[in-house]
């Protein structure tokens, strides 16, 4: 799911998706932009192949990634950079609640989250 701006998620389930092609992509969502994730979202199993997250990808300079509550579990990176749940590539992440566990990057950085040229908020 590519957004271009702010994204809201609430009580809302991502779940299975699978991105297999070999190009820079995201796994479950990407955002170019703003996401705040609240409580009683959840997403979960989604698979990469290529550069990027499993779960959740944030690649803009100025965005940010706010995490309230929800869970980001069992997602996986098999590509060459990037988080199994989290790949805040760029912007910032701020972390106030929630659960990130059981995901996996099988071949590049941080299983949980992968934080490139971000901000740790």
């Amino acid at each position: 799911m590519p957004v271009n701006a702010t994204l809201t998620l609430g009580h809302i389930v991502i779940d299975g998706h699978n991105h297999l092609l070999p190009v820079e992509a995201r796994g479950g969502v990407d955002v170019n932009g703003n996401i705040a994730m609240l409580t009683g979202s959840v997403i979960t199993r989604n698979r990469l192949l290529s550069i990027g997250g499993g779960g959740i990808a944030l690649t803009a300079t100025t965005g940010v990634f706010t995490m309230r509550g929800g869970t980001i579990s069992n997602n996986i990176s098999t590509g060459s950079n990037g988080g199994g749940g989290v790949d805040v590539r760029l912007g910032t992440f701020n972390m106030h609640g929630g659960t990130i566990s059981g995901n996996t990057a099988t071949t590049s950085q941080g299983a949980g989250v992968h934080l490139g040229h971000a901000l740790l908020g």
